[in-house]
């Protein structure tokens, strides 16, 4: 499990947008759903990074709630809670500000202390692409 103080300082990552904060909240459960990934690890970091951006706490606890919303969903129908997740996450990509925070931060929630796991990466290189980024960006 990651240590919580590890987890980078990436306040001005997030915008006080509560669209982006729901597409953060997709992102993070589409990473913490796929092989290998950790969803309480990803939930607890993703918690920590939305806490810091002083978000107010409807939106905190609205994303929390998504987050856990969308796992559950991924979870039980893995094709359609895909989509779903993947269509929350495209909110942003009109703006690429919020298209760059938005994956900065999903990327953050889900590396661990020993790096994205190989499934956590190519599920990423896919946000970047629904998102018009390039994953070199994020070093992917």
């Amino acid at each position: 499990m990651a240590n919580i103080d590890d987890t980078p300082n990436t306040a001005s990552n997030i915008g006080p947008n509560e669209d982006e904060a729901q597409a953060v909240a997709a992102g993070c459960a589409l990473l913490a759903t796929v092989e290998d990934a950790d969803p309480g690890t990803v939930r607890e970091r993703l918690r920590a990074l939305l806490s810091a951006a002083n978000l107010p706490p409807d939106t905190l606890d609205e994303a929390a709630r998504a987050f856990d919303g969308h796992t559950r969903h991924i979870q039980d129908d893995p094709t359609a809670g895909e989509a779903d997740a993947m269509g929350l996450l495209r909110q942003v990509k009109g703006d690429v500000n919020a298209a760059k925070r938005t994956m900065e931060t999903c990327r953050d929630a889900a590396d661990g202390n020993g790096g994205l796991s190989p499934a956590q990466a190519a599920m990423a290189r896919k946000l970047c692409e629904s998102l018009n980024l390039s994953p070199t960006q994020f070093g992917l």
